[in-house]
């Protein structure tokens, strides 16, 4: 950046991880509403490399247009990954982290389907109880496989999940701090 203002380098990884956003955003749009529940993670992951290959060929094409050496590409191609992976890391978690498990956010989303109409709280109650909650969590914790169901009883699932490595994390950090350095 020169006096404030952008270069072409700074645009082209700024525009193409914003690009790469909307080709993912297009994709998911299009095709998650033909995929099932079950196999959403493995899509998303999916859809997220793609992004991500698609964003290194736009990025290696354009700044070899302008005439960029290699180690230049390099390093502004993995600056426009890592935006790309945030991005896409916001819109992931603000669709499905939020609107999907915060309750009062859901709430909110359910109030607003039928605005400026009203909803009294049977109607409410009719789509969105502890019982149709619990059941979209289970599903979608199944679907992961955090948890597994048998058929009767539901089980942790994955050996190294999010909420077992946060724990694990968590343990390292608290043995650190208390001064109990042990060997794993």
């Amino acid at each position: 950046m020169v006096n404030g203002s952008m270069d072409g380098t700074d645009w082209v990884v700024t525009l193409n991880a914003l690009g790469a956003l909307g080709f993912f955003l297009t994709l998911h749009l299009v095709f998650f509403r033909f995929i099932p529940h079950a196999d959403i993670l493995q899509w998303l992951k999916r859809l997220i490399i793609f992004s991500i290959c698609a964003n290194l060929g736009a990025d290696i094409f354009r700044l070899k247009a302008l005439g960029m050496d290699v180690f230049v590409i390099i390093l502004c191609s993995s600056v426009s990954v890592v935006l790309t992976v945030l991005f896409i890391l916001i819109y992931v978690l603000g669709c499905f982290g939020l609107l999907e498990s915060a309750i009062r956010a859901r709430l909110m989303w359910e109030l607003h389907k039928f605005h400026p109409r009203p909803l009294s709280l049977p109607e409410l109650m009719r789509d969105y109880n502890a019982e149709t909650i619990l059941k979209v969590r289970l599903e979608r914790l199944s679907a992961t496989k955090e948890i597994i169901f048998d058929g009767k009883n539901y089980y942790p699932g994955s050996q190294m999940s999010f909420f077992v490595f946060k724990e694990w994390v968590g343990h390292i950090i608290k043995d650190m701090l208390e001064g109990n350095h042990r060997e794993s």
